[in-house]
């Protein structure tokens, strides 16, 4: 037995001491503990209360998402996914499940502020929100007066909410003014279907879920298509092709983005050649009698009349010429077109994505004139279109049709025609260019927001109004652009709003009485609250659809239910509206538009958009493509934890990022992880140039966001704006611009 001594002892306390040096355990419980006393003030404490979840749907974009918050007393500490929600089916974004730290972002606005001076890049300095009100006011009386009542407008970034029929009361009440909105690549490519179907049609929407293969020209599909990511069913499909299946998903699209890189099949394409290969699979399917010839709307100039017919216009785009100009190889085109034709029902779906905007109007017409091709329309798996919602009558105002109030494209007015611009804050999911907006503002015109953050459009204004935040105050979720089916659902307050934040309702009502205006009935609160429990009588009373409780484990149709009260009350515990009824079909087509109106938009890029461009390929020989996300792409408050892991990740790319095929960058003599210039005709940037063997060759790719606001860095101001050097061709339509980097 050893026998312990003295020089035992002295030894084992020496072999810890020289151990502990080594280790690196004490250095970092000495750093820690350094940290903690020094902002021991600020450190958060844990909540105590009794522990409850709340069901609701999640604001904070278009989608309507549906959660389910974890309650520690009356605080909302985390957020999950709603599993079996009709909408997100059980999925959610990254955004979405820091939402409950929303509140406390940096960013947040916690009293009236404005621009110290008149230049919209100056310093904010704090102002008494009843002076703001009052100098607003003021502004409206004085265009009033003056009669140019045309010069005030009210943006709203999310149309069709109940919110959205207050802004219209406010520009009745005011005596004009524009309703204005900032359309998305899905409004674009609703709005040309429009032009192409017969009047009676409704609102077409993706079958995706009953669709054997998908032919997708770009769209994020597995990158935030629905705000929170595949469905699961589309995710299945994405994985499974991996198996040897069919290619259930093909993705079209220069640079191997998430989807490309999960995709069945990823067609490579030149950039701005969408037009082109549409135009070839119609080519294919036509040449080879592969359509549908007895389902699906009258065609009304397939073959030709007194202009020559689709069928003429596509004969010229052989595979070999659409191999010419996408850089795809005439198989592979003849393939794809053979495919979408034999894996019925088949469909193509466009849209855009929410960093690189809109594809265009030749292009979504391009692509919805495949659609009808393969499928006829109106088919299971293919393009439904969904009835209007059931038309409501309000019982205080001339309340009709709530969600038929179509805002104005915001493009379409003549440039220095606003004089005071409102803006909603709220996050449209997607990026805009702003120097659009800055054209359509006269040299005097001010913009107020009413914003809960100092990000998006607010970076923009000149005066901004605190609002309460998402969670914080009753909102409505109306059906999306391009959705299936027609859905409705509630985000309840889950927390009360803190003083600070007004209702929009309350202070338009308030502008307008310190305009000498006379608001009729209720506001803010109270006047959405009757503006929702209108819609929602109008669901009860037409019997139409079904109501998801997430409490139950099926839809429960909505002629069972007592009255619009419990139809209330489901929808208040996070419930969803879903509607049943039989899509609208579609009688009549035109490949070119009502009256060949898409021709011209067709014809001026079937060689390629890069074609619009008037710029010298020698001195600008990349090819600019800005992408993101949805929700960080539009400049939406990013949560502090998501914060923390975007920058250390690596995992999403920043604004100041130039992102480049090696093989390109050592052509241009550019080293991987340096600083460069990214130039355009429209101006310079400063970049941080990264290899990356994602992107195509000859391409330079850019991300939208977040910008450093976003992330909560105020210090560091508005970041780069790479839309501002890109070449805008149609309205917003801005996904290749020539370019120049060079390192500096």
């Amino acid at each position: 037995m050893m026998s312990i001594t003295r020089r035992t002892i002295l030894k084992m306390f020496g072999g810890v001491a020289a151990g502990s040096i080594i280790s690196p355990l004490p250095w970092k419980l000495i750093a820690d503990g350094t940290i903690w006393t020094q902002n021991w003030s600020w450190m958060a404490r844990t909540l105590r209360g009794p522990i409850s979840t709340k069901f609701t749907t999640c604001t904070l974009c278009p989608e309507g998402c549906g959660v389910r918050v974890r309650m520690v007393g009356e605080n909302p500490v985390s957020v999950w996914a709603q599993q079996n929600h009709p909408v997100s089916r059980g999925t959610i974004c990254p955004i979405g499940l820091g939402a409950a730290q929303l509140r406390f972002h940096p960013a947040r606005i916690e009293r009236a502020i404005q621009r110290n001076g008149s230049g919209r890049g100056n310093a904010w300095t704090p102002i008494a929100t009843e002076t703001a009100i009052a100098e607003t006011g003021k502004i409206l009386a004085e265009l009033r007066a003056s009669g140019k009542c045309d010069g005030l407008a009210v943006l709203d970034l999310r149309p069709g909410r109940a919110i959205s029929d207050l802004y219209t009361d406010f520009l009745k009440l005011a005596g004009g003014g524009q309703y204005l909105t900032i359309p998305s690549g899905r409004d674009l490519s609703g709005t040309v279907f429009k032009e192409m179907a017969d009047d009676l049609a409704g609102a077409p929407g993706y079958d995706l879920l009953h669709s054997r293969m998908i032919l997708s020209f770009g769209a994020p599909l597995y990158d935030g298509w629905t705000g929170a990511g595949p469905v699961p069913e589309l995710a299945l499909r994405l994985t499974g092709i991996r198996a040897g299946n069919p290619p259930g998903v093909i993705q079209v699209e220069p640079n191997q983005s998430p989807t490309a890189a999960k995709a069945g099949r990823w067609l490579a394409i030149k950039p701005g050649t969408e037009t082109t290969l549409a135009l070839g699979l119609a080519h294919v399917i036509l040449d080879e009698e592969l359509y549908n010839k007895d389902a699906g709307p009258a065609v009304l100039d397939l073959e030709d009349g007194p202009q020559p017919g689709f069928r003429s216009y596509v004969r010229h785009f052989t595979p070999q010429r659409v191999s010419d100009i996408t850089g795809l190889a005439p198989q592979v085109i003849a393939q794809t077109a053979r495919d979408l034709a034999h894996q019925q029902p088949s469909i193509a779906i466009g849209a855009g994505d929410a960093g690189g905007g809109p594809l265009g109007s030749g292009e979504e017409a391009a692509i919805w004139g495949l659609n009808c091709l393969l499928n006829g329309l109106g088919r299971r798996g293919s393009i439904l279109t969904r009835p209007a919602l059931p038309a409501s009558v309000g019982k205080d105002s001339a309340l009709k049709h709530p969600w038929t109030l179509e805002p104005r494209s915001i493009w379409d007015l003549p440039d220095e025609s606003i004089h005071l611009l409102i803006a909603d804050g709220a996050n449209p999911g997607f990026a805009w260019p702003k120097q659009l907006l800055e054209r359509k503002l006269a040299p005097s015109a001010r913009i107020v927001c009413l914003t809960p953050f100092l990000s998006g459009i607010a970076e923009m204004a000149d005066l901004l109004l605190p609002t309460p935040a998402p969670g914080e105050w009753l909102e409505d979720i109306p059906p999306q652009i391009l959705a299936m089916k027609n859905t409705y659902g509630l985000a309840p307050s889950i927390n009360p709003a803190p003083s600070f934040a007004l209702h929009p309702g309350t202070i338009l009502a308030n502008i307008a009485i310190a305009a000498g205006l006379q608001p009729p009935g209720a506001s803010g609160d109270e006047a959405v609250e009757r503006r929702i429990q209108d819609r929602i009588e109008a669901l009860y009373n037409s019997g139409r659809g079904g109501i998801f409780d997430p409490a139950a484990t099926e839809i429960k149709p909505s002629n069972e239910l007592r009255d619009a009260e419990e139809l209330r009350a489901i929808l208040n515990r996070g419930g969803c509206w879903i509607d049943q009824a039989e899509p609208v079909p579609v009688t009549s087509f035109r490949f070119f538009g009502k009256e060949g109106r898409m021709r011209p938009a067709i014809e001026c890029v079937t060689n390629g958009r890069l074609e619009l461009l008037t710029v010298s390929e020698k001195e600008y020989p990349l090819i600019l493509m800005p992408h993101g996300s949805s929700g960080i792409a539009g400049g939406g408050a990013v949560p502090p934890v998501l914060t923390k892991l975007h920058r250390e990740s690596n995992l999403r790319p920043f604004p100041a990022q130039a992102q480049i095929n090696p093989a390109t960058g050592r052509k241009l003599g550019l080293k991987n992880r340096s600083s460069g210039e990214l130039s355009t005709p429209a101006g310079s940037l400063q970049v941080w140039i990264l290899f990356n063997e994602s992107v195509m060759p000859g391409v330079v790719r850019v991300a939208t966001g977040p910008d450093p606001v976003s992330l909560g860095d105020l210090k560091s101001g508005k970041g780069p704006d790479i839309l501002q050097l890109c070449a805008i061709t149609e309205r917003s339509v801005r996904r290749v611009s020539r370019a120049a980097l060079r390192m500096i």
